[in-house]
C-alpha cells in the first residue's frame, strides 16, 4: 500500500464529512433524538459508552433499527420532529470555530474543498453558514442530492464530478464507519477521525490514515 507521502503529489481536493469532522454536531443530533423521543414516552437502549447511535447512517434506518415496532408513519412523523428540533438547537449553540476556520483557510491555498454529507441539506448548510465555513468551499452535498447514502459511494462519486477530478485525486475526511467505506469505495484515499469511533474500529473500516484532532490535518496536507 503506497504512503501519504507517496500520493500526496496527485491530490488535488479535499472532500469533508460535515457532522464531527467540520464541526462537533453529532451530540446535537443526539440531544434533538432525545427531546423528541421524551416528548412521545420513547427511550433509545441502543447507546453504549461515549457512542452516539445512528452516526453515519441515514435517520429513517437508525428509527426503523431501534423502534422497529412503529408504524411508518408514526417513524416518518418523528423523523420531522427532530429535524425541527435539530435545526433550533443550532441555531442555540453552533458558533464560529476560529481554529476550523484557519485551518481550511491554510488548506485552501493547495486544495479545492467541498462537503459531503448524508445529513439533510437544510441543515448542513444553517451549520456550515453558522460556522462561517460554507464560504470556504467549492459547494456542499447533502442527503437529498444523491439516492443512495453512505455507506454507499454516490455523495462521494458526485463530489468527485462536481469538482472535475477522478476519485483517487481526492481525499476525504471522515468520521464514522459508514463514512470511510463510502470513501473507499468511491475510490479515495480516506482519513478517518477519531471524534465518532475509537482508532482500530476505523482502521478495520480501511481508513489509510487515522488521526485523533482535526488539527493534525494541517501538518499532514
Amino acid at each position: 500500500m503506497a504512503t501519504f507521502k507517496e500520493i500526496k503529489p496527485r491530490i488535488s481536493a479535499v472532500v469533508f464529512d460535515v457532522d464531527n469532522v467540520l464541526v462537533m454536531s453529532e451530540h446535537l443530533h443526539y440531544e434533538s433524538w432525545c427531546r423528541v423521543f421524551a416528548k412521545h414516552g420513547l427511550k433509545d437502549e441502543t447507546k453504549t459508552g461515549d457512542l452516539y447511535p445512528g452516526i453515519g447512517i441515514p435517520d429513517m434506518d437508525y428509527l426503523k433499527m431501534t423502534f422497529p415496532s412503529l408504524k411508518p408513519k408514526e417513524l416518518v412523523n418523528i423523523m420531522h420532529e427532530k429535524w425541527d428540533a435539530y435545526l433550533d438547537i443550532i441555531k442555540e449553540k453552533i458558533k464560529p470555530d476560529s481554529r476550523t476556520n484557519a485551518i481550511l483557510d491554510n488548506l485552501k491555498l493547495r486544495y479545492k474543498l467541498c462537503a459531503a454529507s448524508s445529513t439533510n441539506r437544510d441543515a448542513v448548510e444553517l451549520v456550515l453558514t453558522s460556522t462561517g465555513i460554507l464560504q470556504k468551499l467549492e459547494f456542499m452535498l447533502g442527503k437529498e442530492d444523491v439516492k443512495k447514502h453512505k455507506p454507499e459511494p454516490d455523495v462521494y462519486l458526485l463530489a468527485s464530478k462536481k469538482l472535475g477530478l477522478p476519485p483517487y485525486k481526492c481525499v476525504a475526511v471522515e468520521d464514522s464507519l459508514a463514512g470511510v467505506e463510502s470513501a473507499k469505495t468511491a475510490g479515495m484515499y480516506c482519513i478517518a477521525i477519531t471524534t465518532s469511533f475509537p482508532r482500530k474500529r476505523l482502521e478495520t473500516a480501511r481508513a489509510d490514515i487515522v488521526i485523533d484532532k482535526f488539527e493534525e490535518l494541517k501538518q499532514l496536507l
